[in-house]
């Protein structure tokens, strides 16, 4: 199996305990698997609470991720040149593909 596919098959994770520590170990995987990404624009769109799209380069959102996962909505980032995108649910899951 290719890596690129063995990295998206691997990437989902269901938070429990410290869910700041859980969502910074898995956005710091996609950066050890994916370095390219850390300088990516990048657009974070919700599909509730937040009215508005943003968009800024992946290593500032990092700076500040919690503000967006706080909402209670599902909350998309979408990496406009590579075509991936980060999934964080509702009911706390983080999928990433």
């Amino acid at each position: 199996m290719d890596e690129k596919r063995q990295f998206l098959l691997c990437k989902f994770k269901k938070l429990t305990n410290n869910k700041n520590e859980t969502i910074d170990a898995f956005l710091k995987n996609i950066i050890h698997n994916s370095p390219n990404l850390i300088d990516e624009e990048i657009i974070i769109i919700g599909d509730g609470a937040l009215n508005l799209g943003y968009k800024t380069n992946f290593k500032t959102f990092l700076k500040s991720y919690n503000t967006f996962f706080e909402l209670p909505q599902d909350t998309y980032i979408w990496f406009s040149k590579s075509k991936k995108i980060i999934n964080y649910t509702f009911e706390d899951e983080l999928f990433f593909g």
